[in-house]
C-alpha cells in the first residue's frame, strides 16, 4: 500500500489546529494532476482533511494558459514590452495579460508585506518610502 509522503508546506484552513505551523509532517502529498505546465500536486492536511492545489495563494494558479505564457508576459513587462507588442507575440488579449499582471503584483504586495514586517531597519532611503 502506498502512502502519503510529508511535504514542509503549512495548513491553509484558517480553523485547523495545525494553522500556520510549517514543517511539522501533518500536510503530506495525496495525488498529482496534469496541467499544461506540467504535473501539479495535491495536498491534505492530517489534522482537518483540507485538501488543496500545491499552487494555491499564487499567481499561476488556476490559469487555462501555461505557466511559460504567464512567466514570459510578466518578463517582457518587465523590460517596458507594451500590452500590445506581448499580445502580438504571445497571442494572447490584452485583458489576460492585464489579469496576470494584476495578480502578479498583488501577490508581490503580498510576499512584500510579509518579509518586511519585522525588519529593524534604523535608516530608510527616500526611494524606498
Amino acid at each position: 500500500m502506498r502512502h502519503s509522503q510529508p511535504w514542509g508546506q503549512l495548513c491553509p484552513h484558517i480553523q485547523c489546529a495545525q494553522y500556520n505551523l510549517r514543517i511539522q509532517g501533518n500536510v503530506s502529498i495525496i495525488a498529482t494532476y496534469r496541467t499544461q505546465s506540467g504535473r501539479r500536486r495535491m495536498c491534505q492536511c492530517r489534522t482537518c482533511l483540507t485538501i488543496v492545489a500545491e499552487t494555491r495563494d499564487t499567481a499561476i494558479f488556476d490559469q487555462q494558459m501555461a505557466e511559460e505564457y504567464v512567466m514570459m508576459t510578466l518578463k517582457m513587462l518587465l523590460v517596458w514590452v507594451d500590452f500590445a507588442g506581448i499580445s502580438f507575440v504571445l497571442g494572447v488579449t490584452e485583458e489576460t495579460e492585464l489579469t496576470w499582471c494584476t495578480r502578479a503584483a498583488q501577490k508581490a504586495m503580498e510576499v512584500k508585506a510579509h518579509w518586511l514586517r519585522a525588519l529593524p531597519a534604523t535608516q530608510v532611503q527616500l526611494n524606498e518610502l
